[in-house]
């Protein structure tokens, strides 16, 4: 798997952009951005103009009242930390960072957070502000860091293991009660003992730089049919692509027991699942089995070939 940098800066403006008090860092945003996008190393940003004001509302916490108009952020996407510091440091951007008290207010907090993610992957505004936090609570971690305090990109293994042992059982008692937050009340279709003792069923956990961060599982319906089910990323982890990598790993599985028909069920407060199994072939189909009654149940399906 392949990943890249993730950046987040927030500051406070001592006025709206608009302000005429403003207009010298006003008038360089433009170039700046534009010198950033032809810089090495550079992948993507997040343009401001793309980013509505209702979305800048998961930073209320940065200052009383809070302003979104005085709100200064950007987000973008790099090869690796080096790339980022060049641009930063290594340009004229280094002559705003100079300036930066004419126009910014202290917060009081970390304004800048990195982090790695999967190269398919962009970050969400949400998912900045998850990160800045991180860095504010629990200082640099693998999870959000700085400039000087360097985390590497994560070592990601993926492997077949038993869904007794007690990281299985961890993540899958999380992601039990992931389902009762985001559906209060519903019936949760885990694995029964015909799944366990079935030599064919599979459970996949990934770990990154060793530590439990994912798992899925593959179980046999009926012959030539499958299942996919238990597909969870601990939300410390996710962006990191792992979801997709399970994916892959269990359509593999279902390759090598020769079954070219993969079935999956998820449900309609799960966007994320919905855009990830849309993404990867899957294509939606009615209700099959004891998801038939579910209301917000969908259900999708992928035919595999199996040469």
């Amino acid at each position: 798997m392949n990943y890249v940098l993730a950046e987040a800066n927030i500051g406070l403006m001592k006025a709206p952009l608009t302000d005429p008090s403003m207009a010298q860092l006003a008038a360089r945003l433009d170039d700046l951005h534009g010198l950033a996008e032809r810089s090495p190393g550079f992948v993507w940003r997040r343009r401001g103009e793309t980013i509505a004001p209702a979305e800048l509302r998961v930073f209320g916490d940065v200052f009383e009242p809070f302003d979104p108009a005085r709100l200064f952020f950007t987000m973008s996407v790099w090869r690796d930390v080096d790339a980022l510091r060049d641009f930063v440091y290594a340009t004229v951007h280094v002559e705003v960072l100079r300036q930066k008290r004419a126009w910014m207010d202290e917060i009081g907090r970390p304004g800048v957070a990195l982090w790695w993610i999967a190269d398919a992957h962009r970050p969400t505004v949400a998912e900045a502000a998850v990160r800045l936090r991180a860095l504010r609570d629990h200082g640099p971690s693998a999870r959000a860091f700085n400039f000087g305090n360097r985390f590497p990109s994560p070592v990601v293994t993926i492997a077949r293991e038993a869904v007794t042992s007690v990281d299985a059982q961890a993540l899958i008692a999380e992601l039990d009660a992931e389902i009762q937050r985001r559906y209060p009340g519903a019936p949760v279709h885990g694995l029964g003992p015909a799944d366990l003792s079935d030599p064919e069923f599979s459970f996949y956990v990934a770990r990154v730089d060793g530590t439990p961060a994912a798992c899925g599982a593959l179980r046999r319906r009926e012959p030539g049919v499958v299942e996919v089910k238990r597909m969870y990323v601990r939300p410390v982890h996710r962006g990191l692509g792992l979801a997709r990598a399970i994916l892959g790993a269990l359509e593999g599985r279902a390759r090598a027991l020769r079954v070219g028909r993969v079935l999956l069920e998820t449900g309609e407060a799960q966007p994320e699942a919905i855009a990830l199994y849309r993404s990867a072939g899957y294509t939606d189909i009615p209700r099959f089995g004891e998801y038939v009654p579910i209301a917000v149940s969908l259900c999708f399906e992928k035919r595999l070939h199996v040469g």
